[in-house]
């Protein structure tokens, strides 16, 4: 009658549990290297308002 085709077929092998996809794997470097990204960031311009108040006082004590 009808004749199995030689298709791809879904591997039903045992995964482990916890297994994570190979291109999932590859995110897990970005997502690091993002955040340690956004933290310079944010330091830097907490670094940059602190010192333009910095720059303030200093301009308001030397004009009185």
């Amino acid at each position: 009658m009808h004749e199995e085709r030689k298709t791809k077929q879904k591997n039903n092998d045992e995964v482990p549990e916890g297994a994570v996809p190979a291109y999932l794997l590859d995110r897990e470097g970005q997502s690091r290297a993002k955040v340690l990204s956004n933290m310079i960031k944010q330091k830097r311009k907490e670094k940059a308002v602190s010192n333009k108040k910095n720059d303030s006082f200093v301009t308001l004590c030397f004009n009185i």
